[in-house]
């Protein structure tokens, strides 16, 4: 009954792929220092800054993989959608990121970053 009840509330189009990885990001001509990546999706990303983010509401995120055989970057513009801390009283800050204005070839690296993700995961259970 619950999965049924998420599927029903869930307002997301895509699948999220858990992904723990550093990257980098800019806001406000500021790049942050210790950032990573907890999830990622064709629309956007969960991210964890390490200290809390300017007040802007939009940026540039980098992110870089590197597969057997290929190595793959991503770069995208983002719009905050949401920011909280990560645990009461943490400096560390959550925050949801939707990509804006994607060019077909950087959903094409995304697709890849997400197909590769996918299949490891398999792999793993």
């Amino acid at each position: 009954m619950a999965g049924i009840l998420r599927k029903l509330f869930n307002r997301r189009r895509d699948e999220r792929i858990p992904l723990s990885t550093e990257i980098k990001v800019r806001m406000m001509g500021q790049e942050i220092v210790a950032a990573d990546c907890k999830n990622i999706c064709m629309g956007g990303m969960c991210i964890v800054l390490g200290t809390k983010p300017p007040e802007a509401g939009t940026g540039t995120v980098w992110l870089s993989r590197d597969y057997p055989n290929e190595y793959i970057r991503f770069e995208a513009s983002f719009r905050v959608v949401w920011s909280k801390p990560e645990d009461p009283g943490s400096d560390r800050t959550m925050m949801g990121l939707v990509f804006q204005d994607l060019v077909p070839k950087q959903r094409d690296n995304l697709r890849t970053v997400l197909k590769r993700e996918e299949k490891l995961r398999a792999s793993h259970n």
